[in-house]
């Protein structure tokens, strides 16, 4: 392939500009060093960009030169007047190393994105062609062989890939151009790594053969992209038949539609929270066990990512760890206003109360007899809990099925207790010996999930 003349170089630069019109804040890109990151960041410089722009480098710790490409990373972003910022990795315990490598990676570099900043990364046409084939010979549909996008919406962020048309070669001759320095991470040479082993082996073979194979398969990807769009338009349509909300779904009506619809209903589901998908096998085992459960059991097919379960005629997707219960009790007193109790955060605030019960879900104590008897602890349910509401004592447990709280949720739901004295139960209320009296200055207790407010009856 000719050397890159400057017309090309200018293309690409044109074609940064063009992106970062849309960006309002900053462009966090991921650096690691290598040789694509840092095309990608020295051409952002020589967009005129490096001011709007953030380096993050992920230190993953997983070979003796780690530290060496911490600082080469850092003086290549003192050199370009661009901003740094290096966070270490923690791994989580699975078997597949590269999975980790990759979560703990995207993790970081979600953390470092604030509102309005779009998250750029490396990726170009070699690395299409190696996750197009990945995926075939993981068996993937459609969605999956789509391949990566250039850009779209990933956990609440804009995540772009600019470079994914260019070829690897193209990357190499600009850096050539502009005599960059970048890093070799060794273990880019191990075929024990899947992708490395198709780099290195098989993608060689078939270009020797078939010249164009990347561009060929960037193309394969780009028209499955379309079908995939399809197939999520159909699996929206049938979202909102079955009643769909942002982790259920309605059995009756998911059970009318067809096997077919069903296995894409269920993969666009995963799509539309940005859960990754499980293996066909695991999908069918959803179709298998948890559709011919009865209603009162509580099924569950589970899978690193996330968690199909059911509750009577509602079908749960909830992300992995959602159905933890807490084991361990929590002290609260009233000077202290922000608690977390398991997945759920709770906030209190000293305030008269002047608001009608009617039309407030909010947990209202006595202040008074709060600040006598605290600190309030909060404690799981073991069983056999009552609660005096409404002129009887009644079982905790039963006041939660009635009241419709699927069993893991009672699992991390909190019972208030102030002594030995049950004072109120989450998702239920005050018992009627702690509610204030009418014009008493209150605590006002709110919980919160997953950043939505968790009802309090």
């Amino acid at each position: 392939m000719a050397a890159m003349s400057d017309p090309q170089e200018t293309s690409i630069l044109t074609l940064l500009r063009r992106h970062a019109e849309a960006c309002t804040g900053r462009i966090v890109v991921g650096y690691s060093g290598g040789l694509d990151s840092t095309v990608l960041l020295s051409a952002l410089v020589r967009a005129g960009l490096a001011n709007k722009v953030l380096a993050v480098h992920v230190h993953h710790g997983l070979s003796e030169r780690a530290e060496a490409w911490q600082s080469h990373c850092q003086n290549t972003c003192e050199k370009l007047g661009v901003e740094f910022i290096a966070a270490a990795a923690e791994l989580l315990e699975r078997d597949n190393l590269e999975a980790r490598a990759r979560d703990a990676r995207r993790r970081l570099l979600i953390e470092q994105v604030a509102e309005h900043d779009q998250l750029w990364l490396a990726h170009h046409q070699n690395d299409q062609a190696e996750t197009l084939l990945l995926r075939l010979l993981r068996g993937a549909g459609t969605r999956g062989l789509a391949g990566m996008a250039t850009q779209r919406q990933w956990r609440g962020v804009t995540l772009l890939r600019p470079l994914l048309n260019v070829s690897r070669a193209a990357l190499e001759q600009l850096a050539a151009l502009w005599q960059l320095d970048w890093v070799e991470d060794d273990s880019n040479q191990s075929e024990r790594f899947s992708r490395n082993y198709l780099r290195h082996r098989v993608l060689p073979l078939l270009t020797a053969r078939w010249p164009a194979t990347t561009e060929r398969f960037a193309a394969a990807s780009e028209r499955l992209s379309d079908d995939a769009e399809l197939l999520n338009y159909l699996a929206d349509e049938d979202f909102a038949t079955c009643g769909g909300r942002e982790e259920t779904l309605l059995i009756p009506a998911f059970r009318r539609l067809t096997a077919a619809r069903q296995r894409n209903l269920l993969r666009g589901w995963l799509h539309r929270a940005d859960v990754q998908p499980p293996s066909a096998t695991v999908l069918q085992r959803v179709l298998d066990e948890i559709l011919s459960a009865q209603a009162d059991r509580e099924p569950r097919v589970e899978w690193p990512g996330g968690v199909f379960t059911r509750f009577r005629d509602h079908l749960y997707l909830l992300p992995e760890g959602a159905l933890d219960p807490v084991k361990q009790p929590v002290h609260w007193g009233v000077a202290q206003q922000d608690i977390v109790f398991g997945p759920l955060h709770l906030r209190g605030v000293q305030q008269r109360d002047r608001v009608p019960r009617e039309i407030d879900d909010a947990l209202r104590f006595s202040l008074s007899s709060i600040q006598q008897k605290g600190p309030m602890q909060l404690r799981p349910a073991v069983g056999g809990e009552r609660l005096l509401w409404r002129g009887m004592h009644r079982q905790v447990s039963e006041l939660w099925r009635q009241a419709a709280i699927p069993p893991w949720q009672r699992r991390q739901l909190p019972l208030f207790y102030l002594g030995e004295q049950l004072v109120a139960v989450a998702e239920i209320g005050v018992a009627d010996d702690w509610l204030p009296q009418a014009e008493e200055s209150v605590w006002r207790v709110t919980i919160s999930r997953s950043g939505g407010q968790f009802p309090i009856l």
